[in-house]
């Protein structure tokens, strides 16, 4: 009797514990994802918002790292569609949501697409000189694998927050921030900074 108790207190904790019973992903929802792609390359913003909408109802089936995923993945699309309809300002809201850098969204991805939001808005000589003349930043959040910082922008009236990996600093694995605040030192070993040279 022991034996039976044992393997059925075994076979509840791997079902709810380790979700054996759920796929973790959704077909359906990348399906909607890749014909909203398809529709933005196209510049028909309409069916590529109606085919992400669909595709964020679909996500609910999704969980953990694939739902991460998936979130930034949507967001991320979202953005490039409020960019071809040319409302920046709500495509720079949508990728400042994006969060769980470390749980799978494409940070380095996002970082360098809000920079190119910036381009589009401001025209890339000001976004360049903006960024060229920036201070330090201020860090938000710092862990092992990364930290968050910004840099307020007053030339564009806008704070960039963006990810600055572990490798690129000079933290320790402490959680204590790198030591250098300058933004170019910082921001050097990122992504989004080839945009702006």
């Amino acid at each position: 009797m022991k034996w039976i108790y044992l393997i059925c207190l075994i076979v509840f904790a791997v079902n709810v514990n380790g979700q054996s019973n759920t796929t973790c992903s959704s077909p359906e929802a990348y399906t909607y994802l890749t014909k909203a792609n398809k529709a933005l390359n196209k510049k028909n913003y309409n069916k590529a918002s109606t085919y992400l909408s669909q595709a964020e109802a679909a996500d609910n089936e999704t969980c953990g790292k694939a739902w991460t995923e998936m979130k930034s993945r949507i967001r991320f699309v979202k953005a490039k569609i409020y960019n071809g309809e040319k409302n920046y300002d709500k495509a720079l809201a949508v990728l400042e949501e994006m969060q769980g850098c470390n749980l799978g969204a494409d940070c380095r991805a996002r970082d360098s697409l809000k920079i190119v939001t910036l381009f589009l808005k401001f025209g890339k000589e000001k976004v360049k000189t903006a960024f060229k003349n920036a201070g330090n930043v201020v860090f938000s959040e710092y862990n092992d694998y990364n930290s968050t910082c910004s840099v307020f922008l007053p030339d564009l009236n806008y704070k960039f927050s963006f990810l600055v990996y572990a490798e690129a600093t000079s933290g320790d694995a402490n959680n204590t921030p790198p030591q250098s605040k300058n933004f170019h030192e910082l921001a050097k070993e990122q992504a989004f900074y080839d945009l702006l040279k």
